[in-house]
């Protein structure tokens, strides 16, 4: 009987110590869920961008810092998405300059950010030649939005390979815009739409040559998924700087 007893005895002490150990555990979990409702609540919140949905900034500054964009097309898409880029708006907005308008003869509009990238003709005749002739993988038509263009939201592509060489490709666009852009505002030159697409491809070729395999000056790789050299031509060179056509 006292064998019994003391196995009762020993039970009951078991069953308390593992009663307390089920409620410190209890206690440690609600510690953890309120340590992560703080820091969820100090976190700096996603800076909004004008004309998106709830939740789509943050696919934005994915965007933005998305890991096939050399540095300086990062630096442009931030600059993009925050509306920053030193267009003619920006500068007048800061008293730098004492217009706004837009320098491409004949336009007339305020040279915004949108404007430059979209809405100005020069722009709509260049996102024209970058159509399916010349990078066939590009949202064609109504699917190749404003949105789309300048921040990398609204589309559904099939895969994260697709979704890398569309966002690729247009922010290098927009930085063959940019740079036609400045050519006309700092040198007066008129760069043909064809020459800023052409422009556009070396970027992208750049930016998909592997760092062993990084091209020489005026020579370039060519990823299985780009168009044919004979299709894009080799007018520009890696740095985006203008070569006198040979052929000329």
């Amino acid at each position: 009987m006292e064998v019994k007893q003391e196995v009762m005895e020993v039970k009951q002490e078991v069953k308390q110590e593992v009663m307390e150990m089920k409620q410190k555990v209890k206690e440690v979990k609600q510690e953890v869920m309120e340590v992560k409702q703080e820091v969820m609540e100090e976190r700096e919140p996603v800076s909004p961008v004008r004309g998106l949905a709830i939740g789509e900034p943050s696919e934005v500054w994915r965007n933005v810092d998305h890991p096939a964009l050399p540095n300086r097309l990062r630096d442009l898409s931030w600059m993009v998405a925050h509306e920053v880029l030193p267009v003619r708006s920006v500068m007048h907005s800061r008293g730098l300059l004492q217009s706004a308008t837009c320098p491409r003869p004949g336009c007339g509009a305020p040279e915004s950010v949108r404007h430059l990238l979209w809405e100005c003709s020069a722009a709509v005749d260049q996102w024209a030649t970058a159509g399916s002739l010349q990078f066939p993988y590009l949202p064609a038509g109504e699917v190749l939005t404003a949105q789309l263009m300048l921040y990398g939201v609204g589309l559904s592509p099939n895969s994260k390979k697709d979704f890398t060489r569309i966002w690729l490709t247009l922010v290098a666009t927009k930085d063959a815009i940019w740079t036609s852009r400045n050519l006309l505002v700092g040198r007066h030159m008129q760069i043909p739409p064809v020459a800023v697409i052409r422009m556009a491809a070396a970027t992208v070729r750049e930016a998909v040559a592997l760092p062993s395999q990084a091209p020489a000056p005026g020579t370039v790789s060519w990823p299985a998924w780009f168009p044919a050299k004979d299709l894009i031509g080799p007018t520009f060179d890696n740095n985006n700087a203008l070569k006198r056509n040979q052929s000329a």
